[in-house]
């Protein structure tokens, strides 16, 4: 095992093990949106923290509602990670640089973001 699969590994490991334990909405110390504090709107990651404790703990549904856009999220470093571990890392990253994948994400998330804010409490997330 390289040492780059042995950093990515452990750093999985890791953050996995420490979001599975730490609360986010009772953690004060984690870093909060800055989006948030200045503008008084949801970016398209509030509400990730919450949502991947919540993932880990099995709770799908709050994992849905607190960031629907975990899922993809999690597809997308669940392929970087396999390509990483078995060596067939260049072709998930030529993927990745398909220009029409790239502008349909950029299209999600600003199609997400703008419906948090703007559809009434609950009817989306948060």
């Amino acid at each position: 095992m390289t040492f780059r699969k042995i950093i990515l590994t452990v750093t999985t490991l890791v953050v996995t093990v420490f979001y599975y334990r730490v609360d986010p909405s009772q953690a004060d110390y984690l870093p909060q949106c800055t989006i948030r504090k200045l503008f008084g709107i949801y970016c398209w990651g509030c509400g990730g923290q919450s949502a991947f404790h919540h993932f880990l703990h099995l709770n799908l549904s709050e994992a849905f509602r607190s960031n629907l856009l975990l899922f993809p999220v999690l597809l997308i470093g669940l392929a970087v990670y396999t390509g990483e571990m078995t060596g067939k890392r260049e072709k998930i990253y030529k993927m990745f640089r398909n220009k029409f994948l790239g502008i349909f994400l950029v299209i999600l998330i600003i199609v997400f973001t703008v419906l948090r804010n703007f559809l009434p409490a609950g009817t989306l997330i948060q």
